[in-house]
């Protein structure tokens, strides 16, 4: 199906997918979730997926160490508008095929 979505997209569109956790789904998974705000999050798991497609993008490339927080960095890199000083995370430059110097902006 991800490859369905990725031709229907075409080469020259760039595609980020991205799953910030997974869950089991298996006999691992809780039956009963505690009660209280957080519950929910108790039967997920801390691996996420990150697929991204597109023109100066590496393909078949696996980046490692990613976090959730990296997402957004590494798309405004591909983008050139620039990453705020005071962001959490950092752009994926292994995603790219000619990663630049990250450039940062002033805000405020």
């Amino acid at each position: 199906m991800l490859g369905t979505l990725l031709n229907l997209a075409g080469p020259d569109v760039a595609t980020f997918i991205v799953s910030d956790h997974g869950f089991h789904p298996d006999q691992m998974r809780s039956r009963e979730l505690p009660n209280e705000p957080a519950g929910p999050a108790e039967e997920h798991r801390p691996f996420g997926v990150l697929v991204a497609s597109g023109p100066g993008i590496r393909q078949d490339e696996r980046i490692h160490g990613a976090s959730l927080l990296d997402v957004t960095p590494t798309i405004l890199q591909l983008f050139g508008p620039g990453l705020g000083k005071d962001m959490d995370g950092k752009p994926l430059l292994g995603a790219f095929e000619h990663p630049a110097e990250p450039r940062y902006i002033e805000l405020g």
